[in-house]
């Protein structure tokens, strides 16, 4: 019974915060909004590569994501916020962030925005019924969000917004939907030296920091982008860099719970940001709302 009123009260604090009718899937569990698809190739490949299901798996993350060290991150950010805060994961998919998520925070609640509802749907393969208590699951565009102004104590996205040619939009989106002195944090794929080296040592021309490549759009970090959020948020946007020693370009990744010591390796890595310059595959973005 317990249960039961901790999951409407849950259910009741987030449908509160929507700006608009969203129809919910009783099946999948999902909350639907009615959007238009800016990137239609892009959402179809997206689609084709959620269909392949023998991605829901931790090993399969792995050769994308440092696991461990995202972990690691995971469980700093969620530390840092305040009781029962409501989280907002833009473009957070399958949700494998927040599978811990009742062993670290059970007072926190996830909302998770995905523009492709397919990948919201296997959420439950990474998470226990447990954490799933308290993830909520939302088809939406992180460019026009269907929420209330001042709902949300933290903003979470992780390699999503990177993808949105219309990113002003999407950071004042980001700024509107959160509460007074909630968090900001951003993590976008780095356009280290190391990458530029390798390229030029095998002849190939260099990435530039916007391009298409199998029709993702992919925009890496930049001042330009820090600039932006920070005029956005009229406040400072501290930043670090993230998997100095993971790079699945390089063929180098590690199996999820086997890699704890390198992880933490790479984390006393972020502390030194002229090595991340050189070879971070990420850059993490951080600020508040005044």
């Amino acid at each position: 019974m317990k249960k039961h009123k901790i999951l409407n009260k849950n259910k009741a604090r987030v449908e509160s915060m929507f700006s608009r009718n969203l129809r919910f899937d009783d099946i999948k569990s999902v909350y639907l909004d009615e959007f238009k698809i800016s990137q239609e190739e892009e959402y179809q490949l997206r689609l084709k590569v959620v269909n392949e299901k023998e991605r829901f798996v931790l090993d399969e993350i792995a050769k994308h994501h440092f696991v461990d060290l995202m972990d690691i991150e995971v469980n700093k950010f969620l530390m840092t916020l305040p009781n029962d805060a409501i989280v907002l994961d833009v473009g957070g998919g399958w949700g494998w962030h927040w599978r811990n998520l009742h062993n670290i925070r059970p007072d926190v609640v996830i909302v998770i925005v995905d523009f492709v509802a397919n990948n919201l749907y296997h959420v439950s393969d990474f998470c226990s019924e447990k954490s799933l208590k308290n993830i909520f699951l939302i088809n939406a565009d992180a460019t026009s969000l269907p929420f209330i102004a001042d709902s949300f104590d933290a903003y979470w996205s992780v390699q999503t917004l990177q993808h949105i040619p219309d990113f002003s939009s999407v950071i004042y989106e980001s700024y509107r939907v959160l509460k007074q002195n909630g968090k900001f944090i951003n993590y976008t794929l780095n356009g280290n030296l190391m990458k530029k080296i390798v390229y030029v040592l095998f002849f190939k021309k260099p990435q530039s920091s916007v391009y298409k490549r199998n029709l993702f759009y992919l925009s890496l970090a930049s001042p330009s982008q820090r600039n932006l959020i920070s005029n956005v948020f009229n406040n400072r946007v501290v930043y670090y860099f993230s998997e100095h020693l993971f790079h699945p370009n390089l063929m180098l990744t590690f199996k999820p719970y086997k890699s704890k010591f390198i992880a933490h390796i790479d984390l006393l890595l972020s502390r030194l940001k002229f090595f991340g310059r050189l070879f971070a595959r990420q850059q993490v973005y951080i600020t508040y709302k005044k």
